[in-house]
């Protein structure tokens, strides 16, 4: 398991996501995303950065990344201008083509990173552009068919995530673990992720409490979610987002109006 500074410096460990502009679709078709593949593999090794997991999603993609010697900002520019010129080309368009900045947060600790290992693998399960883990082992836009060894190792660091699992039969039971029969089921630190992806805030600050009104908003989701959606008590919901049973209570009782406002269920992702 990598150490994981606080800042980024080399070896710091970051959970990115790139949107398209006003959340339009970043792909055509499969051959712009194997040029963007492409220029992930080729940046990642020239630039000497490390990628734990990814994902391709219409919109969007992920990266679970450890910064090598230059900036993480460096990477991310020139995969995302370099795709965007071609894409513009390609498909006889001009104009941006991505949101002007990526969003970034920083893994906090071995457990945060084995869970966004399942989170990011695990989106086009949750959207419905796979119907079970065993499509999603086939689908090939993402690090899970890596992992697994049904596509070739290319840009996931395979060997060493699947130490952290102890093999690829234990990273299969971790990527079961949260799962009912639709693939919905989220563990604490996937919750707070995944609301922050609905609602396009950073998660790090939402996990240390900005005084913001949409921050505080999102805990209160989480919160409500993990009540009545996840099972928590409101003990170990105080416990997680480093708050009071009081305030933790709460969070929950509001969480529920905020969360129909924005239409965010586990049972509706």
């Amino acid at each position: 398991m990598p150490r994981l500074p606080r800042l980024d410096a080399p070896g710091a460990v970051h959970h990115v996501m790139l949107r398209g502009i006003e959340r339009r679709e970043i792909f055509v078709d499969n051959a712009d995303r194997h040029d963007l593949l492409a220029r992930l593999v080729r940046l990642v090794a020239e630039l000497g950065f490390v990628c734990f997991a990814w994902a391709f999603m219409p919109n969007h993609l992920h990266l679970v990344i450890k910064t090598g010697p230059v900036p993480l900002s460096t990477l991310i520019s020139r995969a995302a201008t370099g795709y965007a010129t071609r894409f513009n080309r390609r498909h006889d368009r001009v104009g941006h083509l991505f949101q002007n900045r990526f969003r970034s947060d920083l893994v906090k600790d071995s457990g945060h990173l084995r869970t966004l290992v399942r989170y990011v693998h695990a989106n086009p399960l949750r959207a419905g552009l796979v119907d079970s883990l065993n499509e999603l082992a086939t689908y090939p836009w993402t690090g899970h068919a890596e992992l697994v060894g049904i596509s070739p190792a290319a840009l996931v660091h395979r060997d060493e995530v699947l130490s952290w699992f102890g093999g690829r039969e234990g990273l299969q039971r971790w990527m079961e673990e949260p799962s009912d029969a639709d693939g919905q089921a989220l563990d604490f630190d996937e919750l707070i992720e995944w609301v922050c992806g609905q609602l396009g805030l950073d998660s790090a600050d939402v996990r240390r409490g900005r005084r913001r009104q949409p921050e505080i908003a999102a805990r209160a989701i989480v919160a409500h979610l993990a009540s009545a959606e996840l099972g928590l008590l409101a003990c170990d919901i105080a416990d997680a987002l480093g708050a009071d049973s009081g305030t933790a209570t709460r969070l929950i009782r509001r969480g529920g109006p905020a969360a129909r406002r924005h239409g965010l269920s586990l049972s509706k992702p």
